[in-house]
């Protein structure tokens, strides 16, 4: 059995009639709001580590603290509709065998997006976290040489020392 929605046929091979069919458009519908969202707030992401790494590799880190607080307010909101999408999931499971095929394409095609948006935010991250363990390194070995430097100034100006080996290095 066919139905026609919106000008779309679908298939109907429940029986359930029109009330079935809206039912399952308004869940995708909803479901389709909620991906587009998540699709901006990654996009958003994505584009935050691309200049995340741009700081990294110019150590600015006063613009690194401010990108990734802005991050966190992002990934805390794909989170949030994240949850949403799972109560909505469970909604379209029921109805998505009535839902409009141009609908349920629409949807593959989002969550599509979703995954390719974030797959190249999780390589650009990658990048950052190299580029970050290598910062760490290079001033972890600063701060050992400065460390050796400050133990050979203080042993030289040690009070043990005789004055005039002292004096001697001040004139020269």
């Amino acid at each position: 059995m066919e139905s026609e929605a919106h000008g779309v046929a679908v298939e109907n091979n429940h029986g359930w009639g029109g009330a079935m069919t809206e039912q399952g458009e308004q869940v995708g519908k909803s479901i389709k709001a909620k991906l587009e969202e998540q699709l901006r707030c990654y996009a958003v992401i994505h584009e935050l580590s691309r200049r995340q790494k741009e700081m990294l590799d110019h150590g600015d880190t006063a613009v690194l603290m401010g990108l990734l607080a802005k991050k966190q307010k992002f990934v805390t909101r794909i989170d949030l509709l994240q949850g949403e999408l799972q109560k909505l999931r469970q909604d379209w499971d029921g109805v998505k065998d009535a839902a409009p095929t141009a609908l349920k394409s629409e949807l593959r095609t989002l969550t599509g997006k979703i995954a390719r948006v974030l797959e190249e935010t999780v390589d650009l991250e990658k990048q950052n976290i190299d580029i970050a363990e290598s910062r760490q390194k290079e001033i972890k070995q600063k701060m050992r040489d400065m460390q050796a430097g400050k133990q050979a100034i203080s042993g030289y100006l040690a009070a043990g020392r005789p004055a005039g080996a002292r004096y001697m290095d001040r004139k020269m």
